[in-house]
């Protein structure tokens, strides 16, 4: 038996020990203790309604979970509904769908705050969380978006300047911490402004911060605006030398490439990149794991109209969610589709 099988046979044992059912609120995904002990129908006996925690609204994160929403409620002629919820981001989206009174069912999160919840490190530390993943995602960029007169050509060069590091347990927050410390630093060596993304571009075009960082998919609203209407004033700080550092601190960082078409940048651009999973609760009920997952796929072109992020959903690497588990659900969802181990 593969490890990733025997975790997911592990989470359908905790699924029939515990029984949970959904409790008010946005809860509305959680077991009964049939469908946990049974086989996986890949059915819904009863209307559904689930919560996805998403990102702020002109992220890509809503976007996409947006999308998500209105493809489930077509594929199951509305019995099974969704809505992306706007919230700080993927280390928050972690909090509200493990704490003790779940806000949310379903969450996008980016694999450094997985990995981090999982182990009970960093903004979790001390407090491990517990949860499943229903597939990967897309690929998450961590934007570093400099005025080109404020004289930053590395990182340290930031140090003393006012910098946009993201809203508080935000995804960009936290990989700004990570990057940081890759480099030798701490926010305090910064005049840290914990702003939304389209409150971080107003800054940096008016010139009240020096930098701002974004840990997004490609394509988010407030970057395009300010290249647009600021041509030739801003530009990427390419910081993928850090990278073995950054592994260092956390594992899941690789490297990639911002295409100057994208922003209309004046070259292309390196980036630090992390993966993004769709993640649920250990007592989400199998089938409508199972359901979610499939349209994922399904019906992916028609989220993708919606969303650039989702073209690359890809079957061959939706099982791709270490250090996470996959749930028992999108394992047989995937098993359905053909997906490769």
């Amino acid at each position: 038996m593969t490890n990733r099988r025997a975790l997911a046979a592990a989470a359908v044992t905790v699924l029939a020990v515990t029984g949970i059912t959904g409790c008010g609120g946005h809860r509305g995904g959680t077991t009964a203790g049939a469908h946990a002990a049974g086989e996986v129908t890949c059915r819904i006996s009863a209307r559904a309604r689930v919560a996805i925690a998403t990102g702020n609204q002109t992220g890509t994160f809503f976007g996409f979970g947006s999308a998500i929403a209105e493809q489930l409620k077509a594929a199951t002629s509305g019995r099974f509904k969704a809505t992306a919820m706007t919230t700080g981001g993927s280390a928050q989206n972690i909090e509200l769908l493990t704490k003790a009174r779940p806000q949310y069912d379903v969450a996008m999160v980016n694999a450094a705050d997985a990995a981090d919840a999982l182990a009970g490190k960093g903004l979790f530390a001390g407090r491990p969380a517990a949860f499943a993943a229903l597939s990967r995602l897309h690929t998450t960029y961590v934007h570093v978006i400099v005025r080109k007169d404020a004289g930053i050509r590395s990182l340290t060069d930031l140090r003393g300047k006012p910098v946009a590091t993201g809203e508080p347990k935000s995804g960009t927050e936290e990989s700004v911490k990570r990057v940081f410390d890759a480099a030798g630093m701490t926010l305090s060596d910064v005049h840290a402004q914990r702003l939304k993304p389209d409150g971080a571009a107003d800054e940096l075009k008016t010139g009240k911060v020096a930098a701002m960082f974004w840990t997004a998919g490609l394509g988010g609203a407030a970057v395009k605006e300010l290249f647009s209407t600021g041509r030739g004033q801003f530009g990427f700080l390419d910081v993928t030398d850090l990278l073995p550092k950054a592994k260092a601190v956390n594992a899941a960082f690789e490297a990639g490439v911002i295409p100057k078409s994208v922003y209309g940048a004046d070259a292309d651009a390196g980036a630090l990149t992390l993966t993004n999973y769709l993640l649920v609760r250990t007592d989400f009920d199998p089938n409508l794991a199972c359901v979610l997952t499939k349209t994922l796929f399904e019906r992916k072109d028609s989220i993708a109209a919606a969303s650039v992020s989702a073209k690359e959903l890809d079957l061959a690497h939706a099982r791709h969610t270490a250090p996470v588990p996959l749930h028992p659900g999108a394992a047989a969802a995937l098993d359905k589709l053909g997906a490769p181990e």
